[in-house]
C-alpha cells in the first residue's frame, strides 16, 4: 500500500521538478526511490524495513499535497466540519440546447 501511493506522489513531485526545472527536486525523489527500494530488502526483519517506508510516505504525500496546490488553510477547513454558506447553484452539462435568436 505503502509503495503504491509513494509512486503517486513521487509522480506529482518529479512532473511538477520538470515542469520547474527543479533539478534538486528531481534527485530528492530518485533518491527516496532507491532508500525505499534498498529497505524492501530488510525484509526479514519487517518492522526494521515498514516503519521508515512509512515515514518516507508520509513526507512524500505532504510534499505532493503542497506542490498540487494545497494549502494548511484547506487542511484546517476541511477538519473543521463546518459547511459554508454558499446559495450558489453550479450547473455543468455538456449536453446543452444552443441558444435560438
Amino acid at each position: 500500500m505503502a509503495v503504491v501511493l509513494l509512486h503517486t506522489f513521487w509522480g506529482v513531485i518529479f512532473f511538477d521538478a520538470c515542469e520547474k526545472r527543479r533539478y534538486w527536486c528531481l534527485g530528492l525523489v530518485v533518491i527516496s526511490h532507491l532508500v525505499t527500494s534498498g529497505l524492501t530488502f530488510l525484509n526479514p526483519w519487517y518492522v526494521a524495513s515498514l516503519v521508515p517506508i512509512y515515514i518516507i510516505t508520509f513526507c512524500m504525500g505532504i510534499w505532493a499535497f503542497f506542490t498540487a496546490g494545497g494549502s494548511f488553510h484547506n487542511i484546517l477547513k476541511c477538519l473543521s466540519c463546518k459547511q459554508e454558506d454558499d446559495s450558489r447553484v453550479m450547473m455543468y452539462s455538456a449536453l446543452q440546447v444552443p441558444f435560438e435568436d
